[in-house]
């Protein structure tokens, strides 16, 4: 067994200890030689930084030699920060090409904020205002189908305004796919009101339902099929409709009227329940 009485032993007292000088003169040739690192470094941050072009490889190198920094700690830490600002510059400048949207840029802008002013910053926030306004100007602009809608409705003509929305979108699509002119435009809302015109013609039930079907009405797919023959023969019987618009407007009209003509139970036991939910709600607020 180890007899630690036998051991040799300290005592903490407040005597200085000298250093020897041998040990003096290392440390201080150390700082120097780090100094002039520092100054070798710097001077190649320098030459980077009032740079518009340079490698990631340039400076990776100088990132390596300034972790070796063992004492001049401040020292390093200014020149780790100076290739942090470097690296980000490099990844914006080899990104911003392929930014396709206002979320990149403004990503972008917050990293440059921390970088130091230098040429290649202010190129950078250049471009990206210049993206930014881009991007804007796509988040305003208006659709081809809006922009001729647009136009048309400046002229002012009342044949195309009085289509009614699905009307003029049908119009609109068509042209589109055409010439894409303002004044094909109006003459198709023109020869469209004159088909709604001759309507009035047809005779039979089969004569206007083969036209109606070609003309873009909103409510006449809804039609129940069971009822198509009788509002058919409404529309015929009163043909007083004045243009597209007019003539869908009377077709959801005819429609409803038929409905409720041929299912009176139905709409007596939706009334029924609707008073009967009605009553409920009474009895409960009594009982409260």
């Amino acid at each position: 067994m180890l007899n630690t009485l036998t051991l040799p032993s300290t005592v903490a007292t407040d005597e200085e200890i000298a250093v020897p000088s041998c040990l003096v003169g290392v440390v201080s040739i150390e700082i120097q030689d780090e100094q002039k690192l520092y100054s070798d470094l710097s001077r190649k941050l320098l030459k980077l930084e009032t740079s518009l072009d340079y490698s990631l490889d340039e400076v990776n190198e100088i990132k390596e030699e300034a972790e070796q920094i063992l004492i001049a700690i401040d020292e390093k830490q200014e020149l780790l920060m100076r290739c942090d600002w470097l690296i980000t510059m490099w990844d914006v400048k080899n990104g911003i090409n392929h930014f396709t949207s206002q979320e990149e840029v403004n990503a972008a802008y917050k990293k440059l904020i921390r970088v130091q002013t230098c040429p290649l910053k202010k190129e950078l926030m250049n471009r990206l205002d210049a993206l930014q306004k881009t991007f804007e100007k796509e988040e305003t602009a208006f659709s081809p189908k809006e922009l001729l809608l647009e136009k048309v409705f400046e002229t002012g003509n009342k044949i195309f305004i009085n289509l009614g929305t699905t009307g003029r979108e049908a119009i609109i699509e068509e042209v589109l796919k055409g010439d894409g002119k303002v004044e094909t435009a109006i003459a198709k809302a023109e020869e469209l009101e004159a088909s709604v015109e001759a309507l009035r013609q047809y005779k039979t039930t089969k004569e206007l339902k083969t036209a109606l079907e070609k003309l873009p009405l909103k409510h006449y797919g809804n039609i129940p099929e069971e009822y198509e023959a009788e509002i058919l023969q409404k529309l015929l019987a009163h043909p007083n409709w004045n243009g597209l618009f007019h003539l869908d407007c009377l077709i959801l009209q005819y429609t409803i009227q038929v409905k409720q003509l041929h299912e009176p139970k139905q709409e007596e036991i939706q009334a029924t329940l609707v008073v009967n939910e009605k009553l409920v709600e009474q009895l409960k607020l009594q009982q409260v």
